[in-house]
């Protein structure tokens, strides 16, 4: 059995390609002791594994051993527990939020990760898994698929949310592998990626580029090949436990990406009908509740021109005020504007501020001129 092959970059092709990291590594009983060199691209950066354990060496490989059955301790304060409830969380949030109904996990071993998943709706739940490992998954609830993932049929089934755990790093073809992954995704449906940081290993005297790893994923090359292969970026975290990237990415369907920009506008036209409303209220109290007729505005701009489009509230209008010096002594809307430092001078009574993301700095900006008995009326807060 041959167990290295020489290959080319699998983000971008190129065939140029720099050593920078070499080790003597001690694998299991198929691959004996390894002499592994680890390359960057020299067109795109990609960081690979170069000349490359075959894929017969690695078939061969996983179907006796799985890289997940590591020692670990069972507690809630273990590092096991810790990263496990990281990934819990997450995916459970992911759940609650969006029209979740499958999840397949790929390479998920012994099913933990998906056995601690506690939802109130009823999801089917996939272990792929191509290592006697997947035999140590005892929850019922999981469907488990002793296969590697390249044999799963997309006409069988298709998965709302697909997860990649620890996994892309062993595969010789991201780009095949991500292009199968987007082929057993719905249409709306999510792919949650995790990967080790290979710009952040933690000191291992073992190896952290493990001859196992055939890819060292950047957050840039992992979002190179997720646009590559039909995806685009939803999340990007990084977790707490060990220096690891996750990336949420849906398939980039252009009815779906329409539909949800649809949805979107929609909602900020509602909002801001909404808003319309409580403005209006709001100002309908200021002319006939609290019976201020007169009053100067702060803020000569975008904002007070839509507001004064928008409500008939100019003729109240004696003066404005804006803080910047280029427009001071000139004429807005047909009415003066001042420098806040004439508002006493200038024997106003009433100022409504006209600016929505300046407001309370603007506010508390006024706060000395409450003595004057200057009132200060604020349209958002």
């Amino acid at each position: 059995m041959r167990l290295f092959e020489t290959v080319e970059c699998d983000c971008c092709g190129s065939r140029n390609h720099t050593t920078v990291y070499s080790s003597r590594q001690y694998g299991s009983s198929e691959l004996g002791a390894m002499d592994i060199s680890i390359v960057v691209c020299e067109q795109c950066n990609f960081i690979f594994q170069n000349p490359q354990i075959t894929e017969e060496a690695l078939h061969r490989h996983y179907q006796t051993n799985s890289s997940g059955s590591v020692y670990s301790l069972k507690g809630n304060d273990t590092r096991t527990s810790k990263l496990l409830n990281e990934r819990v969380e997450l995916i459970e949030g992911i759940i609650r939020s969006h029209s979740i109904h499958s999840i397949c996990d790929i390479g998920g071993g012994k099913g933990l990760l998906l056995s601690s998943l506690a939802v109130g709706v009823a999801i089917e739940k996939y272990l792929v898994e191509p290592s006697s490992a997947i035999e140590s998954c005892s929850d019922s609830k999981v469907r488990k698929v002793k296969s590697f993932f390249e044999h799963l049929d997309p006409l069988e089934s298709q998965f709302d949310l697909l997860m990649c755990i620890s996994a892309l790093e062993h595969f010789r073809n991201p780009t095949q592998a991500l292009r199968k992954f987007h082929s057993l995704i719905t249409n709306d449906g999510f792919l949650l990626i995790e990967v080790p940081d290979s710009l952040n290993p933690h000191g291992t005297f073992s190896e952290f580029y493990s001859y196992e790893h055939i890819n060292h994923f950047t957050i840039q090359s992992l979002q190179n090949f997720l646009y590559k292969t039909g995806f685009y970026i939803v999340r990007i975290d990084k977790s707490e436990t060990v220096p690891n990237i996750r990336i949420l990415a849906r398939k980039f369907n252009l009815e779906v990406v329409h539909g949800n920009s649809l949805i979107h506008f929609n909602q900020y036209r509602r909002k801001k009908a909404e808003l319309r409303q409580r403005l209006q209220r709001k100002i309908n109290s200021i002319l006939e509740s609290e019976q201020i007729h007169d009053f100067a505005i702060y803020g000569a701009g975008d904002h007070t021109r839509f507001l004064l489009e928008s409500f008939d509230l100019l003729k109240h209008v004696s003066v404005f005020i804006d803080s910047d010096p280029s427009k001071r002594g000139t004429r807005f809307l047909d009415r003066v504007v001042i420098g806040p430092e004439n508002i006493v001078s200038e024997n106003i009574k009433n100022i409504l501020i006209s600016s929505h993301d300046f407001e309370e700095e603007i506010f508390q900006s006024l706060c000395h001129i409450s003595e004057h008995g200057i009132r200060v009326i604020r349209l958002y807060s």
